[in-house]
């Protein structure tokens, strides 16, 4: 969680002039898509091992330590959406503000929470720029399925050249988690390589219940703390602001073609329990805020597309922040000992989207590392 904020009257009046700033000039083309990446070039990878990054720092006032030199297990992060570009529906891997959010806010914020015992590959894909999320015609669907193809190859790529039989997680967030449910559809469910499959952290998606009865077969909702071969998702709403953050429009991808999640059931796995349902969980049960320390950003320039130069330096746990949840129609609901915290982080609606991982951080590396464990000692 960064802490540098504007007010919250000035994001919300951003958001509203925020449509004019990213929607592109022009139709979906593929042929004015950047050139494919080759995953075969270290530069295509955001992470991954022998590589340089940020994805090796831990909390520096807990007592944690990256582990992925010795990792048995592998995690195949998909990051979200970086790119609001309008001058196309695609990034460009060379794209240096997109890379920048990844590299600097992205990584430390996000892939981290996975290196006390996976080591990590994080491909740069083609992603689609965020208005994609809110066209409600055919150029953000199909921006998305070019994403999405440039994952599969990714990940491909990782199994043919990479993986050596290693078991892996596969694990997201927002535009990154729409693209891995698709890929444990595609790639993973009745696949060989299932049976290597630990678990999929595809958070930040609001996804559909009946996918777990059109398109998986194999890989289920996970139920319990340290379930295997199970997905884990949610998107966090602050208290108060229940059902006030509609669905994507963009909908979800299924065989036979996009549909919108509006109306539709809803998977939302509490971070403090580890299962659905509408118990509360209450704070004493939450272990930790991530707090990201980074220097020169200016929001001001957030949708600019201009480099600003982001240093990410430290990550630490905030020791006086607790966060308490609850289940509502497939919303994460999070309350706090400091609502004024939340807020001052919250978008329009009360949306924490952005905070999915930061607001559960050691929660989710605690399982993370509980799941690999049973999987590991299962197979001894």
């Amino acid at each position: 969680m960064n802490e540098t904020q504007p007010p919250r009257n000035a994001r919300e009046e951003g958001f509203r002039a925020l449509l004019s700033k990213i929607m592109p000039t022009h139709e979906f083309d593929a042929a004015l898509a950047p050139s494919a990446p080759d995953y075969s070039d270290p530069a295509s990878w955001a992470v991954r091992p022998g590589f340089e990054a940020k994805s090796t720092m831990v909390p520096s006032n807990r007592d944690c330590r990256d582990g992925q030199d010795k990792a048995q297990v592998d995690c195949f992060f998909i990051h979200p959406t970086t790119f609001f570009g309008k001058h196309n529906w695609n990034a460009d891997l060379g794209d240096a503000r997109a890379n920048e959010w990844v590299d600097e806010l992205v990584i430390p914020a996000q892939a981290t929470v996975f290196n006390g015992c996976t080591r990590i590959y994080a491909p740069r894909y083609r992603q689609a720029t965020l208005f994609s999320f809110l066209d409600r015609g055919l150029n953000g669907r199909r921006a998305l399925e070019f994403a999405y193809e440039d994952v599969v190859r990714a990940f491909e790529h990782y199994i043919e050249h990479d993986n050596k039989g290693r078991p892996f997680v596969i694990a997201g967030h927002s535009q990154g988690s729409n693209h891995g449910i698709r890929l444990l559809e595609e790639k993973i469910d009745g696949s060989e390589l299932f049976d290597r499959f630990v678990s999929g952290y595809v958070i930040g998606q609001r996804i559909p219940t009946d996918k777990f009865e059109r398109t998986l077969s194999q890989i289920k909702m996970s139920e319990h703390a340290d379930d295997l071969r199970t997905v884990v998702t949610w998107d966090t709403i602050q208290a108060g602001f229940e059902n006030m953050v509609a669905d994507m429009a963009v909908g979800h991808y299924y065989p036979e073609g996009w549909e919108a999640s509006l109306g539709k059931e809803k998977v939302a796995i509490n971070p403090l329990l580890w299962k659905r349902g509408t118990e509360a969980a209450p704070a004493d049960l939450h272990k930790g805020v991530l707090r990201v320390k980074s220097k020169n950003i200016d929001m001001s320039i957030f949708y600019d597309g201009v480099p600003m130069g982001v240093d990410t330096y430290d990550i630490q746990i905030l020791e006086d922040f607790n966060v308490s949840t609850r289940n509502v129609e497939g919303q994460l609901i999070a309350a706090s000992n400091k609502p004024e915290r939340l807020s001052a982080i919250a978008g329009p609606g009360g949306s924490l989207h952005n905070f999915d991982y930061s607001l559960f951080y050691m929660n989710i590396r605690e399982n993370v590392e509980r799941r690999v464990k049973r999987f590991l000692e299962g197979m001894a």
